[in-house]
């Protein structure tokens, strides 16, 4: 006996599937709604593996299932994020397109060089994602065990002991340029290619001090070979139970945790904007999505739209005057 596939009922389901899946699309971008195969392109401006792409990718996947419609990861490294941010300002501004960018990007690497964006005009804010602090840790073999005792090292051989970070412009250069302005310590800046690049020179001694990811060098805290002296963010993390904020150090306006955000190309419309927003929030308030984020050290930290344009222009006053203070810029 032949069985025949039943065709109408076959017609009738692919017609919902793609009645549905048009109507997602059409809720973000309205009339200008993608072809359902097109999807949301997330823009990252950083090589796949980084912070800020795992970032994306955990976000991407329920984000997806969220509004239903595709969501793909799509990297663009170079320039600290620069030939992404080109992307996105060349995109149009109809949902299909937006960026995972990070602090170092929006309101660290303007104040260093010239770049060719403007976080004011060029920006369209989806949300903030996550927050993370850093920890300030010195070679065991240095001596000093709390960051009091350190500064106190410091300041008893001015200009002697140097510091690193993950190149110029990257959130721990700013976070130890943050400490020697709060503390007056004078300290030489060696930048490598990455914090796993300055480990070796750190733990062996050459190098005195490295405010990191916590991630990265919490092996090396728990083996001894680094002294964690305290984090930067307002309150202790798990991974480091023990050890204090800078601000139960004695040193608050040393507080810093860089952050990651969505955001889209400028002209965005309101409505299209909260639904993307809401979107996004929704998505991080899910606990196992939480949970995965704190498994790495990071915190979910949702904010509005409207929210997420105050806080990164207060961030970004911030780190300008940092990096004036510090005469940081290279142009």
């Amino acid at each position: 006996m032949t069985v025949r596939p039943c065709t109408s009922i076959a017609r009738r389901a692919f017609a919902a599937a793609a009645l549905a899946l048009t109507a997602g699309i059409a809720g973000i971008a309205g009339a200008q709604a993608p072809a359902p195969s097109d999807g949301l392109r997330l823009i990252v401006g950083f090589a796949a593996g980084g912070g800020t792409d795992v970032a994306a990718r955990l976000v991407a996947e329920p984000l997806a299932k969220k509004l239903g419609l595709p969501v793909v990861v799509d990297n663009r490294p170079g320039g600290g994020g620069v030939l992404a941010m080109g992307e996105l300002k060349r995109a149009a501004p109809d949902g299909r397109t937006l960026l995972m960018s990070s602090t170092g990007t929006l309101v660290m690497l303007p104040h260093l060089q010239k770049v060719p964006f403007d976080i004011d005009k060029d920006v369209g804010y989806v949300g903030t994602v996550v927050q993370y602090p850093l920890v300030i840790v010195v070679p065991a073999s240095l001596g000093p065990k709390t960051l009091r005792e350190f500064v106190d090292h410091a300041r008893q051989h001015p200009g002697k002991l140097s510091y690193s970070s993950a190149g110029i412009g990257t959130g721990n250069h700013f976070a130890a340029e943050v400490l020697k302005k709060e503390t007056g310590i004078d300290l030489v800046h060696v930048p490598y290619k990455s914090d796993g690049a300055a480990l070796p020179d750190l733990m062996e001694g050459r190098i005195a001090m490295h405010v990191i990811n916590i991630q990265v060098a919490l092996q090396h805290i728990r083996a001894g070979k680094l002294v964690a002296l305290a984090v930067t963010g307002p309150k202790r993390t798990p991974d480091l139970p023990n050890v204090p904020t800078v601000a139960e150090a004695g040193y608050p306006a040393v507080e810093q945790a860089p952050w990651t955000a969505v955001i889209g190309p400028a002209g965005m419309s309101a409505e299209l904007t909260a639904r993307l927003s809401a979107a996004l929030n929704e998505v991080l308030a899910d606990p196992e999505l939480r949970r995965r984020f704190a498994a790495l050290g990071q915190e979910v930290a949702p904010r509005s739209p409207a929210e997420t344009r105050s806080f990164v222009a207060a961030e970004n006053a911030r780190y300008k005057a940092i990096a004036a203070a510090a005469k940081m810029a290279t142009e």
